[in-house]
């Protein structure tokens, strides 16, 4: 927020970080509540219920994705408009690309 200072930008990252935080909260209280109660997760001897894990997997790989798409989406129209030569340019995009792997 302190590199790209025009305000859309810092709109669109502090909802990046509402978003984010959400998030965060929603997959550690989600992992850690997934079964009732809690140690039903490794100890299935005794009696409880877990909520469909392969679903939470999923849904929560596909928001880790979309959340760092998101992420890399949002500094690339800016850096388009930077006065560089157009190799250094690349290479910023190139290293800011990093964070989609």
């Amino acid at each position: 927020m302190r590199i790209f200072t025009q305000p859309k930008v810092k709109k669109l990252c502090k909802i990046m970080l509402g978003v984010l935080t959400v998030y965060g909260c929603w997959t550690v209280i989600g992992s850690v509540l997934m079964c009732m109660p809690v140690n039903y997760f490794w100890d299935l001897s005794i009696k409880g219920k877990c909520m469909n894990k392969l679903a939470f997997w999923f849904s929560n790989s596909a928001l880790n994705i979309t959340t760092d798409l998101m992420i890399f989406a949002i500094p690339m129209p800016l850096l388009r408009q930077l006065q560089l030569p157009k190799k250094q340019k690349i290479g910023l995009m190139f290293v800011f690309g990093f964070g989609v792997l």
